[in-house]
């Protein structure tokens, strides 16, 4: 297990981690994971907003605007 071998695929694994992460993590950013499952889906998810920010339109119940 200390063997030079081992700590080598073990630091290769470790980064390749970490540059999947790091990929995840920017595309999370533009398009969170809940939403893309919403949008390809068509399902909904208790607690995620599917307003994505554009609610400065929504009226209340019985506004007759």
């Amino acid at each position: 297990m200390n063997t030079t071998e081992y700590r080598k695929a073990y630091l290769a694994n470790l980064n390749l981690q970490i540059s999947n992460n790091n990929n995840n993590l920017a595309a999370n950013k533009g398009s969170p994971a809940s939403q893309q499952y919403i949008q390809n889906s068509g399902k909904q998810i208790l607690g995620v907003s599917t307003f994505r920010g554009q609610t400065n339109n929504i009226q209340a119940k019985g506004n007759k605007k």
